[in-house]
């Protein structure tokens, strides 16, 4: 950090404290301590969170964190990153079906393979920590149904949360088993697509009390229909992106004697879908030609499987706490490409080349396959001394990783496999390990004033191995060994001042990273190929306010940052020959985010969210093609939602209620280009959502409409001949009914 960046760092920090133990003291007498003030039945309820690591009120945390409840997720349908990404400021995204999403926090958003944004599934850590098993976009999207809540946590988490979450933190929170009742629920739901198909959906959950006070089981499972809208021209199969998704959760709960906890969890979830939502796209301007269709001339399947299993023992002294998290998680995610249409050279297809090769009409299929096999182990020890909160902690994580590539001819005439050579075929194995020892203190200067600190070391070892078969293109097979290390210090510093139980100010200073890696070495590379790549590290300043007025009837959260990215890990071309990652350029990013909860009267809720965004490359990123100024790719400049429900009584046990969503993703770049004219400006969009609903005791009935006014909006573009996108899911309407026991 330079010594302006520490200036402004200690400024920050010394100020806040300063003035906040100047006006504590002031107010010392009449201050009251900081508890949850009562509850009105009518105000906003209160939202407990746990993205300290200890479970605290959303309004005390000293960062900003957006947590949506599970009862939230299931009234708006929000069933995948996609649908509820409108109700967390600075979230940003880009997928393309089956867990192949790219999730963003505050823009931090370079074209990499690894991710910056970690995903947890309660204490456990879901995904690659490596760019050599596309960490970035092979991710745990959960279904939510049966969630607690899912907490988003903006800014850098290294020193808690550790790699890869220098962007951020998305947690799903499951829900424990509970001792008391046998309890469970059920629901099915249909709908349907304008200009694409039909489908439903059937979940379920159970609560069993097995031995009272002592031992819970909670199980719950889901099968989902994935809506289809783009139909395949060349193969006349309609809506060829369609599927389903299903999965299954399970937790058992041990209290054998107190103090102690066991939690023992189980989690599986699947999505197939029959082709990619991308649409080909005839014009290389704005607005573009959307018709929902595209020209492949083989199936482009999809697949993604999650999986994890974990174990957290916990005992509590009372002023002491021992944790232990073990856990093991798989991502598998196959994806099929049909090169035909692509172009080896000026008006010269990959389709013209099989074509010649096998002597009769074909097209060339590449078949990935990324696997990932993670097993982590935390030992966390927190405590309570005096005013001082402690938590340490040793953290360590195994992961292998496979990446294949198989390339073939398909002959056109019955989709059969070309015999003789492959076209391309390639593994790359890895194996990732790293330790870390981490960190932090809070002390309490007065009920209402303290400071939180905290530091973690991590360091990793990293070896691979490439596996070329003999091929096509690829000429003789060879197997290559190569392997990096790097190490990390991440750091955070929190002043928070409780100025009353309803209001709060924090500033924040904190750091994060994504390990870097080993380049895949290229044979016939001239001298300068750079074998390995560095860690990425973020420096984040942060300040922020949150108040309720009118006992909780009028919520205001706000939060500004300013973000400093350096060694920014982006995708490089070497001598115009050789693709590798490297670390060029640096980045800044400036931005606010802010939500109002507005509850005037009974039965009406309405919350206004947006994010301003300003992304930008501070240092030239030549090997990519960036230089300073450009904006980081697919970071909306600003984003806004308006939500709202009224909900009122028709008499005795029926209720009703209504509600909509407005939402606006503003315009977005691509990514980074060696030609500046091929990154293009994405168009900003705004989409309306209806829902209504029945209550009746313990049945409910739902209706929604999703995209009403059917915007064709383009949510990521690749530039080409055709040029394709993805497409937003057009009008859905659909409805459900669950029944709880």
């Amino acid at each position: 950090m330079t010594s302006k960046k520490r200036v402004k760092a200690v400024t920050i920090v010394c100020g806040t404290v300063a003035i906040g133990m100047w006006a504590d003291a002031a107010t010392a007498q009449s201050a009251p301590a900081p508890v949850a003030a009562e509850q009105d039945k009518e105000s906003a309820p209160e939202i407990l969170v746990t993205a300290n690591r200890v479970q605290e009120r959303q309004r005390d945390v000293a960062l900003s964190v957006t947590a949506l409840g599970g009862d939230t997720l299931a009234e708006r349908r929000a069933l995948t990153f996609e649908d509820y990404s409108a109700l967390v400021p600075g979230l940003s995204l880009q997928s393309r079906g089956a867990g192949n999403t790219r999730v963003t926090l505050r823009g931090q958003n370079s074209g990499g393979s690894g991710s910056t944004v970690a995903i947890y599934i309660d204490e456990s850590p879901i995904g690659s920590s490596t760019s050599l098993v596309q960490g970035a976009v092979a991710t745990a999207d959960l279904d939510p149904f049966d969630l607690q809540r899912v907490e988003v946590l903006r800014g850098p988490q290294g020193t808690l949360y550790g790699a890869n979450a220098e962007g951020g933190v998305i947690k799903f929170v499951t829900n424990d088993p509970s001792f008391d009742r046998i309890a469970a629920a059920g629901q099915v739901s249909g709908f349907n697509v304008n200009k694409g198909q039909s489908d439903y959906g059937v979940r379920g959950w159970l609560n069993l009390p097995i031995v009272d006070d002592r031992v819970g089981l909670r199980v719950s499972a889901f099968r989902e229909g994935v809506p289809g809208y783009v139909d395949n021209n060349y193969l006349n199969i309609n809506d060829v992106n369609s599927g389903e998704r299903y999965g299954f959760r399970g937790t058992l709960l041990v209290k054998p004697v107190d103090g102690l906890t066991i939690r023992l969890s189980a989690l599986s979830q699947k999505s197939v879908i029959g082709g990619q939502p991308l649409e080909d796209l005839r014009t290389q301007t704005q607005p573009f030609t959307t018709d929902l269709t595209q020209t492949r001339y083989t199936r482009e399947l999809q697949s993604s499987l999650v999986k994890n299993y974990s174990a957290i023992v916990a005992y509590d002294f009372g002023k002491v706490k021992l944790s232990s998290i073990t856990s093991y998680g798989q991502i598998t995610q196959q994806v099929n490409n049909d090169l035909g249409f692509s172009e080896i050279a000026p008006g010269f297809t990959y389709r013209d080349f099989v074509t010649g090769y096998y002597g009769q009409p074909a097209t060339l299929k590449v078949a990935a396959v990324n696997s990932l096999d993670k097993l982590s182990q935390e030992f966390r020890i927190s405590a309570t001394i005096g005013r001082l909160d402690l938590q340490t902690g040793f953290f360590y994580t195994a992961e292998d990783g496979q990446v294949s590539q198989f390339a073939n001819g398909i002959y056109l005439s019955d989709q059969s496999v070309a015999p003789g050579a492959l076209a391309f075929g390639a593994y790359v194995n890895s194996h990732y390990k790293e330790y870390a020892g981490y960190g932090t203190a809070t002390f309490h200067f007065t009920p209402n004033l303290d400071l939180a600190a905290g530091i973690r070391y991590a360091r990793n070892d990293q070896n691979a191995a490439t596996i070329t078969l003999t091929s096509i293109f690829g000429g003789p097979g060879s197997t290559i060994n190569y392997g990096s290390s790097d190490d990390a210090v991440t750091w955070s510093v929190a002043p928070r001042w409780r100025i009353s139980p309803d209001h709060l100010l924090y500033a924040r200073v904190a750091t994060g990273y994504r390990p870097g890696g080993p380049n895949t070495p290229v044979p016939g590379a001239p001298p300068g190929f750079p074998t390995q790549y560095g860690s990425d590290r973020t420096t984040s300043y942060e300040g922020g306010y949150r108040g309720d007025f009118f006992n909780k009837r009028l919520l205001v959260d706000i939060d500004y940052y300013h973000v400093d990215w350096t060694s920014i890990q982006i995708p490089q071309v070497f001598q115009t020959l050789f693709s590798y990652t490297g670390n060029g350029g640096e980045a800044q990013v400036d931005g606010v985010e802010a939500t109002v909860d507005i509850r005037p009267f009974k039965g009406l809720t309405t919350q206004l969210s947006g994010a301003y965004t300003d992304a930008r490359l501070t240092k030239d990123a030549p090997g990519a093609g960036g230089v300073t100024g450009d904006r980081l790719p697919y970071v909306p400049d600003f984003t806004g939602t308006v939500d709202g429900d009224y909900r009122w009584s028709l008499g005795g046990d029926w209720q009703a209620f209504v509600g909509g969503t407005v939402s606006y993703v503003g315009k977005r770049y691509t990514l980074f280009a060696a030609a500046p004219s091929t990154r293009t400006l994405l168009n900003d969009y705004v989409t309306l959502a209806l829902r209504a609903g029945l209550n009746y005791s313990r049945f409910s009935l739902e209706v929604y409409a999703r995209n009403i006014t059917d915007e064709r909006a383009i949510t990521q573009y690749f530039s080409g001949n055709p040029g394709t996108g993805t497409v937003i899911q057009p009008r859905t309407v659909g409805i459900s009914f669950t029944a709880k026991y």
